[in-house]
């Protein structure tokens, strides 16, 4: 619905129980492929995510305006955040490092090691659903991790169309 003047924008079809299953299953059976992706590799592929939410930028943020009332340049802004939380994490990728640290045994040494949790569920406000999602999406999958979003039913457009921008990417 359009909350300026309660027309409806398109009708959707809300996901199941079997489909979180689906989904899940698919998460668990990418988390290794995803994981084993060096730092580097990951922040290639994030920084063409927000190559693509560029080419995007106007029409992600007119389908921002009219599913949540904002302003166009407001939903242009949003989408502006998650590619610039993509840039950080693509820089991040080339500083991600662990910290070698001396022991208290001689002749050992400590090591930090970054290691993903598996799969993160985001879960998004209807007032900002893109930049939400975006500022812990980016940050999840330089960390090695797969991740699930769970917008806003008032999101649903958004949503959509910013997981449809991110999976041609992936795939």
């Amino acid at each position: 619905m359009n909350p300026n003047d309660d027309s409806v924008n398109r009708e959707v079809r809300f996901s199941s129980l079997d489909d979180l299953e689906r989904v899940t299953m698919t998460l668990k059976k990418n988390e290794k492929s995803w994981r084993s992706k060096t730092f580097i590799e990951r922040g290639e592929i994030l920084r063409q995510i927000g190559d693509a939410l560029r080419k995007h930028k106007q029409d992600l943020g007119y389908i921002l305006a009219i599913e949540m009332g904002k302003i166009q340049i407001e939903g242009e802004g949003e989408v502006q955040e998650v590619i610039d939380i993509c840039d950080f994490g693509c820089g991040l990728s080339r500083t991600l490092n662990g910290k070698v640290m001396p022991s208290e045994r001689k002749d050992h040494f400590m090591m930090e090691m970054w290691n993903p949790l598996g799969s993160v569920g985001v879960i998004t406000a209807f007032n900002f659903p893109v930049a939400v999602f975006g500022w812990n999406f980016a940050i999840s999958m330089i960390c090695g991790n797969c991740v699930l979003w769970k917008a806003a039913p008032t999101a649903a457009l958004s949503s959509i169309a910013t997981c449809k921008i991110i999976n041609r990417v992936l795939q």
